[in-house]
């Protein structure tokens, strides 16, 4: 196999020490070393910076959330203030004071 890939080196120890693996030990990691005796892998850096792209705008889509999520909780607090300063202050009788009775007018019985 050494003759055919015009290598008389040795395979490198990581190609030749364990099995099969799709990281660091792939069919295209062999045959780039077979043609030019590296061992990388454009395929495999293609996929750990697609990785490496959907981690970080997954996590500005998450801080940009967290962002709003307190820009609201803000206002809404704000809001709530103001709301709370404007209201009289309570008596005794309660928040709005004593509610006065309500007047009835007398119903007529038209039975009789």
């Amino acid at each position: 196999m050494r003759e055919r890939c015009g290598h008389s080196s040795k395979l490198p120890g990581h190609l030749l020490r364990c099995r099969y693996n799709l990281t660091e030990r792939n069919c295209e990691h062999f045959s780039r070393w077979c043609k030019t005796g590296s061992t990388s892998s454009s395929q495999i850096s293609v996929a750990w910076t697609s990785l490496g792209k959907v981690v970080v705008t997954v996590g500005l889509k998450a801080v940009g959330l967290l962002l709003v999520l307190g820009l609201l909780q803000y206002a809404h607090e704000t809001q709530e203030q103001q709301v709370s300063a404007a209201r009289p202050v309570a008596d005794p009788q309660g928040a709005m004071g004593a509610i006065p009775p309500v007047k009835r007018k007398p119903v007529l019985d038209c039975r009789a």
